[in-house]
Formats: C-alpha cells, structure tokens, sequence
C-alpha cells in the first residue's frame, strides 16, 4: 500500500497515475455491479483524461500495475482480479500499451471458479494465470467478444 507520506514524495507523473488508479479501481468495481463485463470494457474504451494522457508515455507497464495494485489495496478487500485487470487495461491504454484481458476457467468438485489476469506482448502484468497452482483453462480473447 502507498503509504500518504510516500504519496507526496512521488514525481508528478506517478501521483497521477496513483490518483487515476484509484478511481479507476473504483469505478470499475461500481460499474460492474450494475453492468456486464463487455459494458464496462467498452466504456473504459471511450474515456479520455487529457490531464493523464499528455504524460503517460513517461510510465512503464511495471510502474502503471504497481499504481493499480497499490490503488487495489487501498480501495480495500472487495477488490477483485477482474476489475483490477480492467482498471490496469484502461490505464495502460491511456499510456499508449496493448494489453489484453484474459479470462480463465475451472470446475473443480461441481464448482465453477474463474480468473482475470492482464497480458501485454512480452509479459503479465496483472495477475497470475496459475494462482496457488491452480490451472485455469484460458477463454479465447476476450477482445473478440466485445467487438
């Protein structure tokens, strides 16, 4: 967790991507209450913050999902793997990386679980494809279905 003295010793360009993520991680946590998951991408989509976007590029893809994990814990334990991906989407979006959600499944005993995690080209940055060891079956490409 970002502690608020160290907030304070950040450069500009971090306090507002710490700042974006945290409401990023709060918006979409809201937004997928009341909507479903191919809502909230496409939303995430259309959202401009000209006051994030002129000095993304500054950013790493560590540094943005630092921000978004730190944001995670501080907006508190209701955070999930998939409103973490898709806030990390957003903001990695806004400093002009791909990535892509990836979504996987797995029904172990009569019980279904699933899984969010974040890839960009050469690495995840979000999340773990094999949390505790567990396999998940990965879904095609999510961005198929929201197009």
């Amino acid at each position: 967790m970002l502690r608020p003295f160290r907030f304070f010793r950040l450069d500009a360009t971090d306090r507002r991507f710490f700042t974006a993520a945290f409401i990023s991680m709060l918006a979409v946590r809201a937004a997928l209450l009341f909507w479903p998951v191919q809502r909230v991408i496409l939303s995430t989509d259309s959202v401009r913050l000209p006051w994030l976007d002129r000095n993304a590029g500054k950013l790493g893809q560590r540094r943005v999902a630092k921000r978004i994990r730190q944001a995670a814990v501080l907006c508190g334990g209701s955070s999930t793997c998939l409103s973490e991906a898709i806030a990390a989407r957003f903001l990695l979006a806004r400093a002009g990386f791909t990535s892509e959600l990836r979504i996987g499944v797995k029904k172990t005993g009569g019980r279904f679980e699933a899984h969010a995690w974040l890839e960009c080209p050469d690495n995840i940055v979000i999340g773990n494809p094999s949390p505790e060891g567990k396999q998940y079956s990965r879904l095609p490409s999510f961005g198929r279905f929201c197009a």
